[in-house]
């Protein structure tokens, strides 16, 4: 009995220790944000996020859909790089070529784990 409950312990604190270093979570030590996109606009948007992630890698996410009349979108698990341009294009209509692109930047000072992009179409 003892031996199982040392084994059982011995995973906990494994499990334990692989949480502290997955994916999903925020530290502010990390040079990398996730962007939640919000619109006041009175139709949802079509949006794209495109920039260097957490890794140096410029990348591109899908296109997603921000609901509307202050709406937003949190596009979980892409993390993106602070203190460098990121590029959000936009647009009421689901045809690409008419989006609209603007340009931001996640402050290097800020340590939050999300930060929200105001678009208006």
């Amino acid at each position: 009995m003892l031996r199982s409950l040392g084994k059982a312990l011995a995973a906990v604190a494994a499990a334990a220790g692989v949480g502290v270093i997955m994916p999903g979570l925020a530290h502010a030590d990390i040079p990398s944000a996730q962007v939640q996109v919000c619109t006041t606009a009175p139709m949802a948007i079509h949006a794209q996020l495109s920039g260097p992630n957490q890794m140096g890698n410029t990348v591109a996410s899908r296109a997603f859909t921000v609901p509307p009349r202050e709406g937003c979108f949190t596009y979980a698990n892409w993390w993106w790089q602070k203190g460098t341009p990121l590029m959000v294009v936009h647009g009421a209509s689901s045809v690409e070529a008419s989006w609209t692109a603007d340009t931001f930047t996640i402050p290097s000072s800020f340590n939050g784990a999300v930060y929200t992009v105001w678009v208006t179409v």
